[in-house]
């Protein structure tokens, strides 16, 4: 699930794979990755 700096959804991905392309379509900024699995669950902050 991807969040802007405010706290908004921008958009959710389903993870399905140990590897994960997104973003092409997003705006340049900050954004934040939230990763929720059965063994993990992590915020990264990440630019573009």
């Amino acid at each position: 699930t991807i969040y802007d700096v405010s706290g908004r959804l921008v958009k959710s991905v389903p993870l399905t794979t140990n590897s994960l392309s997104f973003g092409t379509d997003l705006q340049p900024g900050i954004y934040f990755l939230k990763v929720d699995g059965v063994n993990i669950g992590k915020v990264v902050k990440v630019g573009k």
